[in-house]
């Protein structure tokens, strides 16, 4: 307890490494990536202290095709901008270009690291909802893939190019556009869906772009309640031309 204030200090079960690492492993025309490996938001400060923005879908898959199917980005995969947003009372399931993880990266370690999912108040939600599409558990094969509405809305004009720069294997069965855990934690560890009335809160997650060797079901995941722990954010930059020649 601090004496001075009479509050209470919560330690947390997850202790942030002191000093993350910022690991440039891209850097060709005038565009430079790193990632950083810790807790969200400590990995969002130290590459925003460094000059990044938190990535997104779009621009992490132009990176991994101008690196190759052989470079780190490619492999491995990262947290990325874009969030999940799940509402209970309508049972909807959407991905949002304006996650409020984003805004709000501390809150939403301090809920998961206590097990609990990121809560969104009115103003929260309706701006994730802004830029948002629903999101839905059809199966998405490579014929279809360049104008499925959601590889649209990831992807933007580079969805094509992405389908073409994915390997044959990666094609064998169709696959989700999203997996991950569905069982959602509000304060008290009650889940939402058996419980009514103020509980039923909207939650967002972040959204993880994993690697393409990692051969998951599903092109997206989300962070489940695990964004205290250490992770790679992926962050980038624009720097002069010259710096990359």
């Amino acid at each position: 307890m601090n004496k001075m204030t009479n509050e209470i200090t919560i330690p947390s079960p997850y202790p942030y490494p002191s000093k993350p690492k910022v690991n440039v492993d891209v850097r060709r025309n005038g565009i430079e990536s790193a990632y950083v490996v810790a807790p969200f938001d400590k990995a969002k400060e130290v590459l925003e202290n460094a000059g990044y923005r938190i990535i997104s879908l779009e621009e992490n898959a132009q990176l991994r095709i101008q690196e190759g199917l052989d470079s780190d980005i490619s492999k491995f995969g990262n947290y990325v901008r874009e969030g999940f947003i799940y509402t209970p009372l309508t049972n909807k399931r959407l991905i949002t270009k304006r996650s409020p993880i984003i805004n709000y990266p501390q809150e939403a370690v301090y809920s998961n690291e206590h097990r609990q999912d990121f809560c969104l108040s009115r103003e929260q939600l309706e701006e994730a909802l802004s830029d948002s599409i629903e999101q839905n558990d059809e199966a998405v094969y490579r014929a279809s893939f360049s104008e499925h509405p959601i590889m649209r809305f990831s992807f933007g004009d580079i969805a094509e190019a992405y389908k073409d720069f994915l390997p044959k294997d990666f094609w064998e069965t169709g696959f989700q556009c999203y997996g991950g855990d569905y069982t959602i934690s509000v304060p008290a560890r009650k889940s939402i869906l058996n419980v009514p009335g103020n509980f039923a809160l909207p939650i967002a997650r972040q959204i993880r772009f994993p690697g393409i060797q990692e051969k998951r079901q599903a092109l997206f995941e989300t962070s489940g309640k695990t964004l205290g722990f250490d992770g790679r954010v992926r962050g980038i930059k624009n720097i002069p031309r010259e710096v990359t020649k």
